[in-house]
């Protein structure tokens, strides 16, 4: 039999009605502004942590559920407007299978009798489905390349907050009020993780993994919009802003970051050249000069921060078993809970609150690696769907990629691509920050931009004067190009 005190009962009810209270008119907000509510709760994801850690811890939990109920009204705006019209409820893709697979197997294994109970398997059904429909709601809010630049430079100035916090929590206190965690009252003694004699920053995120997801994810963009710069002055822009982000990587104390640069960097240049006018793309000794001028201003700027990183990093575990052991853990595990698991959501360490008293088990062993976890609660058949979705997800970007001409939104597609790659062994069904960025970055390969539009923005080297029938005149300095004073017979005028 498992006792709750009277306080926890009485704390669970107060929280059950703010959930309530807060539930209705977010759904109805998501709902009636539903591309707003998307980009809302993407960045929302970027200071919930300061709200749940600083502003309002009282209110911990129902701040970590508002973005869910903002997208929960915007789905049913969504594909309750595509139904009522008579269109299709989703796009075609490639991850319609696989993920149609995953939807059927977790939603089985609601049935599992090992499972505690019904709250438990919701609770897990979130993490692996409830962000899927940002699929097809990406290409709905963001439809160009231009859309997206604005979105970015919006997403960015809310990243500032985050990336000018992180060296203030650095240089202060380790047991400041700064690095303390979201859930620090509930832990009863202070957790401070340490690079050496500093804390480990987590800007205004709840936790270090939300912070390093960001700067992965950031660097990964600059890099890719450096790889086909075309102006000096824009890449001396982008090296600062690497050297910026690979400080406050070092600050983090964290080596994944720095193993995916060091895997993306080159990658992301590759990919630049496989694009539809790879012509565009920088030199590739000029390239990997501004990478390392990054990295040495990086370290060279801060050297305290490169020896408290190096501290941290020599005295943990071996780089390679950290690499390798997503995989190894999560196929040692194939044969150990037969071919169902114990049901989604019981690998969560917030699921004990959620089981009910007269439940006595069994229950899975503490695992860490998301393959691992995966298969303990859905068995090797779900680890197989999720697998197969995320390498779908990854294929259908690079098939964007190559047939895009929209040249603001190749370096996004770029971006999109390597880190979708990168986490397939990742953590996203148990980290909602991650998965909420992935599924809407997977989105990205349905963008298609309007015919006109790609004509405009491949950059070709003329002045349109006026599309309805004067002459078309070649900059100076350009290859020469004909001059038409009569539109062609199927070219549409606007």
């Amino acid at each position: 039999m498992r006792w709750r005190s009277p306080r926890s009962s009485q704390r669970d009810s107060a929280c059950r009605r703010v959930l309530l209270n807060i539930a209705v008119p977010l759904f109805a907000l998501g709902f009636i502004r539903w591309r707003e509510a998307v980009i809302g709760s993407l960045l929302l994801t970027i200071i919930e942590g300061a709200l749940r850690k600083w502003l309002l811890p009282q209110f911990n939990q129902e701040i970590f559920f508002a973005k869910d109920f903002l997208l929960l009204g915007a789905y049913v705006r969504f594909f309750g407007g595509r139904l009522i019209r008579g269109e299709h409820l989703m796009e075609k893709r490639r991850a319609n299978g696989p993920l149609g697979l995953l939807s059927f197997w977790a939603g089985l294994q609601m049935l599992n009798p090992l499972l505690p109970g019904f709250a438990v398997g919701v609770l897990g059904l979130i993490g692996y489905l409830f962000y899927a429909p940002l699929l097809y709601l990406a290409p709905a809010v963001v439809r160009d390349g231009a859309q997206m630049r604005r979105l970015s430079l919006v997403f960015l100035s809310f990243a500032a907050v985050a990336l000018v916090l992180a060296p203030i929590q650095y240089f202060s206190a380790p047991d400041s009020i700064l690095n303390i965690y979201s859930n620090q009252s509930d832990m009863g003694v202070p957790v401070i993780a340490l690079a050496g004699d500093h804390a480990r920053v987590t800007g205004t995120f709840s936790y270090l993994t939300g912070f390093t997801l960001l700067l992965s994810l950031v660097s990964l963009g600059t890099a890719a919009h450096l790889a086909i710069a075309g102006r000096a002055r824009t890449r001396l822009l982008l090296c600062g802003a690497l050297a910026v982000l690979i400080t406050e990587i070092l600050m983090t104390g964290s080596r994944a970051p720095v193993l995916i640069l060091a895997a993306g960097f080159p990658a992301g240049f590759v990919l630049a050249r496989y694009t539809r006018f790879p012509r565009h793309a920088t030199h590739p000794i000029l390239f990997l000069g501004l990478i390392v001028a990054a990295a040495v201003l990086a370290t060279s700027a801060f050297p305290e921060v490169l020896q408290s990183f190096t501290q941290r990093a020599t005295s943990s575990d071996d780089v390679w078993q950290r690499i390798f052991m997503p995989f190894v853990a999560g196929l040692n595990e194939l044969a150990a809970p037969g071919p169902f698991g114990y049901g989604p959501g019981t690998t969560y360490q917030g699921a004990a609150i959620l089981i009910p008293n007269g439940f006595v088990g069994p229950l899975p062993a503490r695992a860490e690696a998301e393959w691992q976890r995966i298969v303990l609660e859905l068995g090797p058949l779900g680890l197989i769907a999720v697998v197969l979705v995320r390498l779908s997800i990854s294929y259908e970007l690079w098939t964007a990629l190559r047939q895009c001409e929209d040249l603001r939104l190749q370096p996004f597609l770029i971006a999109a691509l390597l880190f979708t790659v990168i986490v397939v062994p990742g953590n996203l069904v148990f980290d909602h920050t991650a998965s909420i960025y992935y599924w809407f970055i997977a989105g990205l390969a349905l963008i298609r931009p309007a015919p006109l539009q790609r004509a405009e923005l491949a950059r070709l080297p003329v002045i349109r004067a006026n599309l309805s029938g004067q002459s078309r005149l070649p900059l100076i300095g350009s290859p020469r190009v004909p001059i038409s004073l009569v539109p062609p017979p199927n070219r549409r005028v606007p």
